[in-house]
């Protein structure tokens, strides 16, 4: 029997939370309370309530009250609230006349009552980036005065990947508000895990490298509130042995290469040399101690640099090897001081192999990301010799060799897509359900405000997918379509979509994918082959330009012009490859690429990486490489 909430506008039932519920629970009774007044139109009470010892069945839960019946978020028993505190799973139940939120942690029940009112008409598409204010919205609630929880929603639910992260490293364009929207989507979508660099230091040349000091005091709090875990740390041995304090007085603890020490902005430190190891413990240390707020330490070396080449370091074996012996050296420090925090290896480029001799022990955490992939194929795809042996290979053989967490690095929203609407959630939904199968913990992608729209659906299927695991893909993008354009329009869009990751995704072939190889003068495509998927994108913008101009919505006409002119970008950039060869015709191309980059930033808000600064870099890309074609 369902659960009635409202009747005819009239509320039907209350929100009771205990008085001395987690701070995560009580605000999961806010926030059901926000919502449950946006659907119905009417003004519901949240009481705080005594705990009490009776349990029905089992389960510890207020006794029954005279008056309306409640909805009674999280739990009423003390010794449970702290049972299961990595466990986002989460119950909704019937106990008498009331309905019961409760999850095995307060951040369990927080998804829960996002969960919920998800399936009773609330979509979270986006964060609310302030962009998404003139460009159709973030989030839609559907009125409904006559409310109820169906019998569907009993039950208790679990995601199928236990980690759920959102990274935030190499962030360029986020911002205070930005990130605090960020923050507030992923508890709305089950994300449990924000990532973020230690320092925006060392090898990397952007400027906008997103540290964790610059935006520790403003989320921490907000992290915190709804019991989302701290990931810091990545790319960062440098960050632990700084060149500027210690290269002077001890070259010897840095790097070999062509026979001389050199800072580590161009190799690894010496691993073999036990002074520079233990001077290097000691500062991961103290920057740990000193940060007591994160729960997650990744400790990953320099991002795409040499390794030591001294006899010492190349006698203990693989890069593979020495960042193993790095980690468990650090993992062994860490347990006898702080054994709460969990720390990170990673499988990366060189050093994807796994470690033969070391081994690491299972707490650790493994992100693999081999980066190198086709996008043309699914990852297990034995036709794609570069997903074979760059990637599956190897991820199979660190799954039958080590039992403990693995987390795929990928790259569904790559920067060298150069903010082409690049979108693949139907490959996205597969290879969840692959990795699924696998026994993989999680998937970690990045989060760029710049492009958000450009990517939402991909965005939006990464979380739904994080969750639910590998889920029926056309069925969920025409959800995501309904709430976007409405029931006149979604299936318009549905099909403009397919032809956007039929043509685009599939360019992103071989090793490097297309845009990777302007440096190297390698066309990927013939020029028949580039005017097939032309076609396809024009019959996409076509379709799009057909519903903005019979859609009477104003936020799904902002919504799709501004996914038009991303995808006018791309087409305009076809044109130029094209008529590359034809004298003639390329002045024209070559200016109507140029027109397609121009205007306002408000025109490009949510679809060009950094903004006018990105804008005038991909303006004169055909400039570099001496106007080489970028395919």
């Amino acid at each position: 029997m369902a659960f009635e909430i409202s009747k005819n506008g009239i509320l039907r039932c209350q929100i009771a939370v205990s008085r001395k519920a987690e701070p995560t629970e009580q605000f999961a009774a806010s926030e059901l309370q926000k919502y449950l007044d946006k659907i119905t139109g009417g003004t519901f009470q949240l009481k705080q309530i005594h705990r009490t010892s009776k349990k029905i069945p089992k389960k510890s839960i207020p006794k029954s009250r005279k008056g309306l019946p409640s909805i009674l978020v999280g739990s009423f028993n003390k010794s449970q609230s702290s049972k299961g505190e990595n466990d986002d799973s989460f119950s909704v139940l019937r106990a008498g006349k009331d309905l019961v939120i409760r999850g095995k942690s307060p951040r369990g029940t927080l998804f829960g009552v996002y969960w919920l009112v998800r399936q009773l008409g609330v979509s979270f598409l986006a964060p609310n980036f302030d962009y998404y204010q003139n460009l159709g919205g973030a989030e839609f609630v559907t009125p409904n005065p006559d409310l109820k929880v169906p019998q569907s929603c009993l039950g208790t639910h679990r995601p199928i990947f236990p980690l759920r992260p959102r990274d935030i490293g190499e962030g360029g364009s986020h911002t205070k508000p930005s990130l605090l929207a960020l923050i507030d989507w992923m508890a709305k979508m089950g994300h449990n895990i924000l990532r973020c660099p230690a320092r925006g230091e060392g090898t990397h040349s952007n400027p906008h490298m997103t540290s964790w000091d610059v935006w520790r005091d403003l989320a921490t709090p907000e992290l915190k509130k709804r019991g989302i875990l701290i990931q810091i740390g990545q790319h960062g041995y440098q960050n632990y042995l700084p060149t500027g304090v210690y290269f002077k007085d001890h070259p010897e603890w840095y790097g070999e290469l062509a026979g001389r020490r050199v800072p580590m902005s161009e190799c690894v430190f010496c691993t073999s040399n036990p002074q520079a190891r233990s001077e290097f413990r000691k500062n991961v240390l103290e920057y740990l101690r000193s940060h007591p707020e994160i729960d997650i330490f990744d400790l990953w070396p320099p991002d795409s640099i040499p390794w030591c080449s001294c006899s010492n370091c190349v006698a203990i074996g693989s890069e593979s090897e020495r960042h193993a012996r790095v980690v468990e050296e650090i993992r062994s420090a860490l347990k006898k001081e702080t054994p709460r925090i969990k720390l990170g290896i990673i499988a990366y480029v060189q050093y994807t192999e796994f470690p033969e001799k070391t081994r690491i022990n299972t707490e650790v955490r493994l992100d693999f990301c081999p980066i190198y992939r086709d996008y043309k194929f699914e990852i297990d795809d034995v036709v794609s010799e570069t997903n074979r042996t760059v990637y599956w290979d190897k991820l199979l053989q660190w799954r039958r060799e080590w039992q403990g967490e693995i987390v795929i690095y990928e790259y569904y929203m790559k920067y060298r897509f150069r903010s082409f609407p690049v979108i693949m959630p139907r490959l996205i939904a597969r290879e969840y359900s692959i990795y699924e199968k696998l026994g993989v913990s999680g998937v970690s992608n990045y989060s760029e405000p710049d492009t958000w729209l450009v990517y939402e659906l991909s965005h939006y299927l990464l979380a739904i997918c994080s969750w639910s695991g590998g889920i029926d893909a056309d069925e969920e993008v025409r959800r995501w379509a309904f709430a976007r354009v409405g029931e006149s329009f979604f299936t318009q869009l549905d099909e403009a979509l397919k032809l956007i990751e039929g043509n685009l995704r599939a360019l992103y072939s071989g090793r490097f994918g297309f845009h990777a190889s302007c440096a190297l003068g390698k066309l990927a495509l013939t020029t028949d082959e580039m005017r097939e998927r032309l076609n396809g994108l024009q019959k996409a913008l076509e379709i799009l330009r057909d519903i903005i101009k019979n859609s009477r919505n104003p936020a799904s006409k902002a919504w799709l012009e501004q996914l038009a002119r991303a995808l006018v970008y791309a087409i305009s950039d076809f044109k130029v490859q094209i008529a590359w060869d034809d004298d003639q015709a390329l002045p024209e191309a070559l200016e109507n690429y140029h027109e397609s980059l121009a205007g306002p930033q408000e025109n490009f808000d949510g679809i060009i990486h950094m903004g006018e600064a990105g804008r005038k870099e991909l303006g004169i890309h055909y400039d570099s490489h001496q106007l080489k074609p970028h395919w």
